[in-house]
């Protein structure tokens, strides 16, 4: 039997509610303000409930659950009375909400729907595409968030595609296109202290320690209370083994704001190898890999504490694990400063 809608069903209500059954005729029927008020109890009842899904559909306020928001957007999709220029952003609010749920396939289908929809719009683009990067699928990210900024490159979300963009080039290696995005941010939105951090590790990447660190310093201004803008410069003036006290002090902030963060243990275990202090270098990086049991640098860094204090052959696994979650592990180590005896 196909489900009536809300209003629908308020109708037949309405409609039953005026024809008297065969016991009511003889006991003589309800009375006509009966059934009106019948009728308008169920009136009343729908309109609560078209009036309650667009509440839950369009929570700006993040007040109701990602649950209640789904239904309430499915709800509007079944109702006759939602406009059809409403109709794709509806859809798009359910992949938004099905992306925050890491529902990713949810959300790639509701958001192509929006796409089918209004092809010419570079939102739906955009936001298909941040699933694609939250999935890790850069190429598809990169062909979405380049559709989005052809059809609207002054959109107010293009200073995101552009970072966006940049963080997947950068991903597949494609550095010199990350680094003309992340200009392009810059230049359409202004400086922000994640496209700082993503610059910087462009910056990293490429050996210019002296540019991430001035990046990384912008972000900490921008927002000090973030730990990862104190543990990337931490990390870089590990790698580029100067400062290593100030290194060490970027590392403690960073772990003041979050003792259980594993990439800065990991920074700081660099840091100690730097400094040749081999017994603090072991336990920095046993808390790191401790957190966080697929990071191969915490796994490699272990490694070389334990060369360092000739433990030689509990070294030889460490080695081994690290090579198995990042083949590219030793030569990373090697660019920043530290091989393997």
């Amino acid at each position: 039997m196909r489900c009536l809608s809300l209003a629908g069903a308020a109708l037949v209500i309405a409609t039953l509610g005026s024809i008297a059954s065969p016991a009511e005729a003889q006991r003589g029927g309800t009375t006509a303000a009966q059934r009106t008020t019948a009728a308008q109890r169920a009136a009343n009842a729908a309109a609560q409930r078209a009036k309650e899904d667009e509440t839950w559909c369009w929570d700006a306020g993040e007040q109701y659950t990602p649950q209640q928001q789904i239904a309430g957007c499915n709800g509007l999709l079944k109702s006759r009375n939602l406009a059809a220029e409403d109709r794709p952003y509806v859809i798009a609010m359910l992949g938004y909400t099905h992306h925050e749920l890491r529902q990713y396939d949810e959300a790639l289908e509701k958001f192509s729907e929006k796409i089918r929809l209004q092809p010419e719009a570079a939102d739906g683009y955009g936001w298909r595409a941040d699933v694609y990067l939250d999935q890790g699928d850069d190429e598809l990210a990169i062909a979405d968030y380049t559709k989005a900024v052809a059809l609207e490159p002054d959109a107010a979300d293009a200073p995101a595609w552009f970072q966006n963009r940049g963080q997947a080039r950068a991903r597949l290696g494609d550095l010199k296109g990350a680094m003309q995005d992340y200009q392009y941010s810059l230049a359409k939105g202004g400086p922000e202290a994640t496209l700082l951090l993503s610059r910087g590790d462009v910056y990293v990447d490429q050996r210019k320690y002296k540019d991430a660190i001035e990046d990384y310093s912008a972000a900490i201004e921008l927002a000090p209370d973030d730990p990862h803008t104190w543990n990337s410069r931490c990390w870089a003036r590990g790698a580029q083994g100067r400062n290593l006290d100030d290194a060490l002090e970027d590392c403690e902030k960073a772990l003041s704001l979050d003792r259980n963060s594993s990439y800065a243990h990991d920074s700081r275990g660099l840091v100690h190898l730097k400094q040749r202090k081999w017994e603090e270098a072991l336990d920095d990086y046993q808390a790191a890999r401790t957190l966080d049991p697929s990071a191969a640098s915490a796994y490699f860094g272990h490694a070389i504490a334990l060369q360092r204090v000739d433990r030689g052959d509990e070294a030889a696994a460490e080695f081994k694990k690290a090579l198995e979650l990042d083949p590219k592990i030793e030569e990373k180590y090697a660019a920043w400063g530290v091989k393997r005896r």
